[in-house]
């Protein structure tokens, strides 16, 4: 006998609504929130987190130290799934802001 084997390899993937965010001027001490779209485009569950940004030593940063946050900050998205995901900015000083935003599939 002899079986043939057959499989699609597809890995967990989803496309952003937008690869930039531009919060523009925010007062210090003030919130902007900017909303974003996740969606699954592959034939595949994709669970998702965001990955805080951690020190130099790999502990959690003070809430201080953090002008970023995402509501929610992960999920699981089926095939075709869209999720609406909130960044909030709020600068702790005066100066510009540019990080990366991590997400873990």
């Amino acid at each position: 006998f002899s079986v043939r084997l057959e499989a699609d390899f597809v890995l967990p993937d989803f496309e952003l609504s937008s690869a930039r965010v531009d919060f523009g001027r925010v007062l210090v001490g003030q919130v902007k929130r900017i909303t974003i779209k996740l969606k699954n485009v592959k034939a595949v569950p994709v669970e998702w987190e965001y990955k805080a940004p951690r020190s130099k030593y790999g502990k959690p940063l003070a809430p201080w130290e953090m002008p970023y946050a995402l509501s929610p900050s992960s999920g699981r998205l089926h095939t075709g799934e869209t999720v609406w995901v909130t960044i909030s900015f709020t600068p702790s000083a005066a100066k510009v802001f540019n990080q990366k935003l991590a997400l873990r599939i």
